[in-house]
């Protein structure tokens, strides 16, 4: 299971790799066995500003992990266009 570093490491990555102006908050992921974790995004010039995004991602494996939250994080970004209406999903 991935450490809390780990989960950062990776979570910075995805979120520079967006095109957009993301700002990690917090990253909680319990060193137990629930395997998930939990990351809090805001987005900078969202027209609801500030958009806070939440996703719960599986952090079993390195590749596993980055796959999940860059999907995660495209389709609520997706919801949130900056300076115009929230795109239905």
């Amino acid at each position: 299971m991935l450490t809390a570093d780990e989960l950062t490491t990776i979570i910075h990555d995805v979120a520079q790799g967006q095109g957009r102006t993301l700002h990690v908050h917090s990253v909680a992921a319990t060193d137990g066995g629930s395997g998930r974790a939990e990351i809090l995004v805001t987005v900078d010039g969202c027209h609801e500003g500030p958009c806070r995004l939440l996703l719960n991602v599986t952090r079993e494996s390195t590749s596993e992990f980055a796959a999940e939250f860059r999907t995660k994080l495209a389709s609520a970004l997706e919801r949130h266009n900056p300076g115009g209406d929230a795109t239905p999903s």
